[in-house]
């Protein structure tokens, strides 16, 4: 099982919404889409490999940032 947090920072800290916006997460991890300043990538990968994705994270006054991450399974 996998569980590791993602924090924003600068933002209004109130209503944070979080997507992958490019490439993906491997099977059978999952993206929790709220999480004031954090959230969290969790599951149980269902595959080995590399893995190149982009988190955005949005606050309530509609500010969005995004980072590129590698996961390696």
């Amino acid at each position: 099982s996998y569980s590791r947090p993602i924090t924003a920072a600068n933002g209004t800290n109130r209503g944070y919404s979080w997507d992958v916006s490019a490439g993906a997460l491997p099977a059978g991890l999952t993206l929790s889409a709220v999480g004031t300043p954090s959230t969290t990538i969790s599951g149980t990968p269902a595959s080995t490999g590399t893995f190149a994705f982009t988190v955005r994270v949005r606050d309530d006054a509609g500010a969005a940032a995004t980072q590129a991450l590698t996961l390696e399974v």
